[in-house]
């Protein structure tokens, strides 16, 4: 899985989006939270509110230091390295974020089970962490 996880950061130049929204009675969409996978930058993104993005929650694993050229290195900031506990309190985060911005009553977690894209998820977390190390929660995605 490492390997696979490996070709997606490499393969993926967008996101992996999942939106929360919900449809009333009238047919009228309301958009809620969206969690995003961003495998290059090596975070996942949550935002709260669709109409202000640049506000957003971030939970950042560890970067490739990079070179004069711009290129990455195999050296990894060490400044970014989470712990043990930084790794539980961004599951908890992440857990939090679904229950409290993904709609009302029990829309979010609902959703996010829908199609199997917690466990898609949960997936990716796990592998992420293995090939990049523990990540640590930021409230701005790390250049």
């Amino acid at each position: 899985m490492v390997k696979c996880f490996s070709e997606v950061e490499a393969a993926a130049a967008e996101s992996i989006p999942t939106l929360f929204r919900s449809v009333m009675p009238d047919g009228v969409s309301h958009f809620y939270g969206m969690v995003c996978w961003t495998p290059q930058a090596r975070a996942i993104e949550m935002v709260r509110d669709l109409r202000n993005r640049d506000k957003k929650l971030v939970i950042q694993w560890p970067q490739q230091i990079r070179n004069s050229k711009n290129q990455p290195t195999d050296v990894i900031d060490a400044s970014m390295v989470g712990s043990a506990e930084d790794l539980q309190n961004c599951v908890n985060k992440l857990t939090k974020f679904v229950l409290t911005y993904g709609g009302p009553g029990l829309n979010g977690p609902t959703q996010w089970k829908a199609d199997r894209i917690r466990e898609f998820s949960d997936k990716m977390f796990v592998e992420a962490t293995r090939l990049w190390g523990n990540p640590k929660f930021v409230d701005l995605i790390h250049p």
